[in-house]
């Protein structure tokens, strides 16, 4: 599976996907990124019907390459909690690992993980349409999403 955008994402985002900002991209996977990062921090699982069709990548691009793991350890870290796994349970922490990750994946997730991991992009996509406008460019987006992020949105 891989990533796999929500699909009014492209739409929110189109002003300032893979613009130039200050000699950096913004990128696709940027958009997911920030989405990704709301629905796991609250532990929010979209419905897999919102995801775009095709996958837009099948593993991270090269300035993500070292987020790999830390993204794998808060998605475990989410579903650990979403499914109320007490971490004294050794066997049922690994049976979530052996369930969410495949190391011979490009990803380091399984089918499952990489679903999960998409469906988390669905549940922050919705907290961002519920407590943002769509950014008009870069400079607010951040803004925006470090209010959320504060609790200080609008």
């Amino acid at each position: 599976m891989s990533f796999v955008m929500p699909k009014a994402a492209r739409g929110f985002f189109r002003t300032i996907t893979e613009r130039t900002v200050s000699g950096s991209r913004y990128i696709m996977f940027d958009t997911y990124y920030v989405c990704l990062l709301l629905g796991l921090d609250a532990r929010r699982l979209g419905p897999g019907d919102e995801l775009e069709g095709d996958r837009f990548l099948d593993n991270y691009p090269e300035d993500y390459k070292a987020q790999a793991d830390y993204i794998a350890g808060l998605l475990i870290d989410a579903e650990l909690e979403r499914n109320s796994i007490d971490l004294c349970n050794k066997a049922s922490v690994e049976g979530q690992m052996v369930l969410l990750l495949d190391p011979s994946n490009p990803t380091g997730l399984s089918a499952t993980g990489s679903e999960r991991l998409n469906r988390y992009a669905v549940g922050g996509f919705a907290r961002i349409e519920e407590e943002m406008i769509a950014p008009a460019k870069l400079e607010d987006l951040l803004v925006r999403y470090a209010a959320i992020w504060t609790g200080e949105h609008e």
